[in-house]
């Protein structure tokens, strides 16, 4: 049976106490020699021949709320990780207490995680993917009120637009809700344009979100307000209120190494882990017992 992909190194922390923590793998109760099996209980999978009952199984989907399937390559991974800590020395023997089969599989953990180390280039790397984490430029958001004129309008409809936008830029720098206003606007016709007025999305500096003349004007000031004259672009004259702005973010790699380290050490022991655990439950032995399928299912559906 495949081991899951969410089975990496916090979840193999989580059912084995790893050093980033977690719990005890079967729920309170369970017996002190793990994988000595009484007789009543049922095997329904076995790693170099030491068995994972029913009981366990039911144990931790119970406590754990995971999916039958799930638990059981949890299990199993358990196995196989406890046989890998006994073969490196980290345990006596296979039989062994809870406590000392969580502090072997412990060690076992902490041992490949300690392994793994992040470069200064694969860190520079790092933040060259992620750049725009760390380098953001600055952010506004507008309204604007539109009288959209088309594109072969005589000097006399462009002068009327204009008046009219003057008027409409006065209303908005009185206005409480910039964007009610400028939504009670919209659609509305005159003999030489229509009126469009619109709540636009937050745009960034430099990257022609809007039409250049636009940008210019939405950018021109440093503080939220009505931007002081009607803009002309090719959609026709706009009045045009910031609602809002967003410092840009420039971290270089100084101030977020540490950071960004952690997280690539995380990745990187998640990968170590999963590979070490699918590589142990290929070559431990991994088998299922015959009807240990059907019982899954029918667990499952309880």
């Amino acid at each position: 049976m495949g081991l899951p992909h969410a089975v990496g190194w916090q979840a193999a922390a989580a059912l084995a106490l790893a050093a980033c923590g977690g719990g005890p793998l079967l729920p309170e109760g369970a017996s002190e020699q793990r994988w000595e099996v009484s007789k009543k209980a049922e095997v329904v999978s076995t790693v170099d021949g030491h068995p994972v009952t029913d009981d366990e199984l039911r144990g931790l989907v119970r406590a754990a709320t995971l999916s039958p399937a799930e638990a059981l390559s949890r299990l199993q991974a358990e196995r196989a990780l406890m046989l890998e800590a006994s073969r490196r020395g980290y345990a006596g023997r296979a039989e062994v207490t809870l406590a000392t089969e969580q502090a072997a599989i412990h060690a076992l953990l902490d041992e490949e995680a300690a392994a793994v180390q992040v470069s200064d280039e694969e860190l520079a790397e790092a933040y060259d993917r992620q750049r725009n984490r760390f380098v953001i430029p600055e952010r506004r958001r507008a309204v604007h009120v539109l009288a959209k004129l088309p594109a072969d309008a005589d000097e006399g409809a462009r002068s009327a637009a204009r008046a009219f936008i003057e008027q409409r830029l006065e209303e908005l720098r009185q206005a409480d809700d910039p964007v009610a206003y400028v939504t009670g606007t919209q659609r509305t016709k005159t003999a030489h344009f229509e009126v469009l007025g619109e709540a636009l999305p937050m745009a960034a500096k430099g990257s022609g979100a809007f039409v250049k003349p636009f940008m210019e004007a939405l950018f021109e000031s440093e503080q939220v307000g009505v931007v002081p004259r009607p803009v002309e672009t090719s959609f026709g004259i706009h009045g045009i209120g910031v609602v809002e702005i967003v410092a840009a973010v420039d971290e270089p790699l100084s101030k977020v190494a540490g950071t960004l380290r952690q997280e690539l050490l995380l990745k990187k022991r998640e990968e170590r882990i999963e590979a070490l655990i699918a590589e142990l439950t290929r070559t431990h032995g991994v088998e299922v017992a015959a009807g240990a399928r059907e019982a899954l299912g029918e667990l499952e559906l309880r």
